[in-house]
């Protein structure tokens, strides 16, 4: 497990900037993504990231299941 410790971006000048946390970073990709990078993180239902080498920091079985498309977009 890889902690994260900053962030990269690039900014409206197109060049790089680097931010550092002193605590702790939070990634988000929204309504699919994010989940997606919980479970690769080891937060999900164990047995699944167990199945895939992942070790598992924290078992819960709510990340990435019963997401649904929102009627008026599907």
């Amino acid at each position: 497990l890889w902690p994260g410790v900053g962030v990269t971006v690039i900014g409206p000048d197109e060049r790089e900037y680097d931010f550092y946390a002193n605590r702790e970073v939070i990634v988000a990709q929204g309504v699919y993504e994010s989940a997606k990078i919980l479970m690769l993180s080891g937060i999900g239902i164990k047995s699944d990231r167990e199945a895939l080498s992942i070790q598992c920091v924290v078992d819960s079985k709510h990340v990435g299941q019963n997401l649904q498309d929102h009627p008026i977009l599907s």
